[in-house]
């Protein structure tokens, strides 16, 4: 935000994105928060709440969060989820500087238990996450292929006995600008 702000866009902050682990009580405060995180990025914008038809496009500044909220929004269950290809810097290259003014809605508190606050409709989607309980039982499947994510320094100080190490940054074409050729 410091340095500007798509008009329109809301800025979510990376806490809220993804689970620090997949205990079900961790889970469950998760998709709380999430969920009223969501659905209220619209209050007192006068424009009516998100619903799971709304098309969504996600970007950031070459960090990969939008790719950690793309799968979020999908756990959750929505279906047109788009990532703007090249983040703020495709923005800034094609429209300019962007605007250095807030959007209106607030942002939720985190673990806010009113009902007064709007909730993003969820139908989640379990089948989108892995608990370390079906991590542990897949070890042994040959048909399963756990991917370690991180950087190869972290993979090479530890990771899970059989992962095999695509570092998400890798993805990213160089300079950070857009994700690389799919070939």
């Amino acid at each position: 935000p410091e340095e500007g702000n798509v008009p329109g866009a809301f800025p979510i902050p990376a806490e809220f994105v993804l689970p620090q682990d997949t205990a079900e009580e961790t889970l469950q405060g998760w998709r709380d928060d999430l969920t009223l995180q969501i659905g209220s990025l619209l209050m007192g914008s006068g424009v009516d709440p998100w619903s799971e038809s709304d098309t969504i496009v996600l970007f950031d500044n070459g960090t990969m969060d939008a790719a950690a909220l793309w799968w979020a929004l999908d756990y959750l269950g929505h279906r047109d989820t788009r990532i703007l290809e090249g983040g703020s810097s495709a923005w800034v290259n094609h429209w300019g500087a962007p605007d250095t003014v807030l959007p209106v809605g607030p942002l939720a508190p985190v673990r806010t238990t009113g009902d007064e606050l709007p909730r993003y409709p969820a139908q989640f989607r379990d089948e989108r996450l892995s608990t370390l309980d079906d991590v542990t039982a897949s070890l042994a499947d040959d048909a399963v292929v756990l991917v370690d994510s991180r950087s190869a320094e972290q993979f090479a100080a530890a990771h899970i006995p059989g992962a095999v190490n695509v570092p998400a940054n890798e993805n990213l074409a160089p300079g950070g600008e857009g994700w690389r050729s799919p070939d």
